[in-house]
């Protein structure tokens, strides 16, 4: 097919249609990654921050994320009802994309500026990498 963006062997392979039109397996696997991604920031619930503010911030972006993916889900078995092309079938995708973009870009940000205050120790050198032949 001439003028076509996807090359006809791979075509079979792409679901360009809108998310709530996805197969039930497409949910379970944007669910399960997402969840195993977004959850990765959990892990630093209860780590030291330089101020209480970030600390709530951070808490709040990790949860932003992992609460978006989680509502994406039900949100597709909700909305397959509504025809192709309503703005109440799209709104609600765009809203948690969104959500979940700012979410990571402060997550992203605090990641960065929470290097000023790394605890004393941190640069101090390892003595076992002196057993390490380097160049």
């Amino acid at each position: 097919m001439a003028g076509s963006w996807v090359a006809d062997w791979y075509r079979d392979a792409v679901n360009e249609a809108h998310p709530s039109e996805w197969d039930c397996w497409d949910d379970i696997v944007i669910y399960l990654s997402g969840t195993l991604i977004y959850g990765f920031g959990l892990v630093a619930w209860d780590y030291q921050f330089p101020t209480a503010a970030e600390r709530i911030v951070w808490r709040v972006s990790v949860l932003t994320s992992c609460g978006g993916i989680t509502t994406w889900v039900p949100l597709t078995f909700m909305l397959r009802w509504l025809r192709p092309g309503n703005t109440w079938k799209e709104l609600p995708f765009y809203v948690l994309t969104v959500m979940v973009f700012a979410a990571r870009l402060i997550i992203i940000a605090q990641v960065f500026a929470g290097l000023r205050l790394v605890p004393e120790g941190v640069l101090a050198s390892a003595s076992w990498s002196s057993y390490i032949p380097h160049v």
